[in-house]
């Protein structure tokens, strides 16, 4: 991802998040799917099945709320005790750190120390 320029990164970035989390789903999928899981082992896969998507949709959802607020473009990975945001953007600064920063916390309830924003050129 590194050699990429801006606009192919965050393309690619999405597609390889999309790609392990489809990855995810799918081999929750056979166990749910599986005879031979138990009733606990199908229960624990259907709700770890139903965190993904959540976290699937809170990160599609902010990326273009982020957009909205007039941003190039963003990439979230959301995880349970942790956000990472990547912003397209120059002239990224402190301002648009707290602006963001609060907007991603608030959405995913994750406190802002757990908010890493990296800005890509």
């Amino acid at each position: 991802l590194e050699n990429l320029s801006s606009e192919e990164y965050f393309i690619e970035y999405r597609l390889n998040r999309d790609r392990t989390r489809s990855r995810q789903i799918e081999l929750l999928q056979s166990i749910v799917n599986n005879t031979y899981s138990t009733d606990k082992e199908r229960q624990e896969a259907q709700q770890k099945i139903l965190a993904i998507t959540n976290t699937l949709e809170q990160e599609l959802k902010l990326e273009n709320i982020i957009k909205a607020k007039g941003y190039e473009d963003s990439a979230l990975f959301i995880q349970s005790n942790s956000v990472v945001v990547i912003i397209k953007g120059h002239d990224f600064d402190s301002g648009d750190a707290t602006i963001i920063g609060d907007l991603v916390a608030k959405t995913t309830g994750h406190s802002l120390d757990q908010v890493t924003i990296i800005p890509k050129a």
